[in-house]
């Protein structure tokens, strides 16, 4: 009987990992788990359920962008970039993964790298206005002023659109500073 159960375990734990018998929703359970803790501020816990999201779907997108999140709010902004990697490996399209990329570069001082995956970001989804955002700033460390305020431009209108009165106000914030 403990020869059958053994083998049991092992044909399960093949299964898991390859994609098998309750793999997805197992892995979508860890991910959800990593999303609350994320949102809690947990980002040491929420790693670690994004961990166990990947090592039972080694191509799940989401929880590699949102494990570099994570890892972005606890500073650990080179580790990001690897995430933003293999996410973007494993779906090129995907926006988010090229704007939070280009956070993690920004904040390295990485301005005109950031730059390039807020044009993909944007390239990819041109509603997004936290990407045109982003790049004003890196546009704007890097003296292109008049590029940075088109930017800013776009990302107001963008928020206006959309009513996010979040990407609304960090734009005007960002606008009065430039005009002093």
């Amino acid at each position: 009987m403990r020869k059958v159960y053994r083998v049991m375990l092992i044909i399960f734990g093949i299964l898991s990992t390859i994609g098998g018998i309750g793999c997805s929703d197992e892995a979508k359970k860890h991910y959800n788990d990593g999303v609350a803790k994320a949102d809690k501020g947990d980002h040491k816990s929420a790693i670690k359920d994004y961990d166990m999201a990947i090592k039972l779907k080694p191509d799940y997108a989401s929880a590699y962008n949102n494990r570099g999140n994570a890892k972005a709010k606890l500073e650990q902004h080179f580790a990001a970039i690897s995430d933003y990697d293999k996410a973007i490996e494993l779906k090129p399209d995907y926006a988010k993964a090229y704007y939070n990329r280009g956070i993690a570069k920004r904040r390295l001082g990485q301005y005109a790298s950031a730059i390039s995956n807020y044009d993909k970001a944007i390239e990819l989804k041109s509603d997004l206005g936290y990407a045109y955002l982003g790049r004003s700033t890196a546009r704007y460390k890097l003296g292109r002023t008049l590029e940075a305020k088109r930017d800013f431009q776009t990302a107001l209108k963008l928020a206006e659109q959309a009513g996010d009165e979040r990407l609304k106000t960090s734009v005007d914030r960002a606008l009065k500073l430039l005009s002093r």
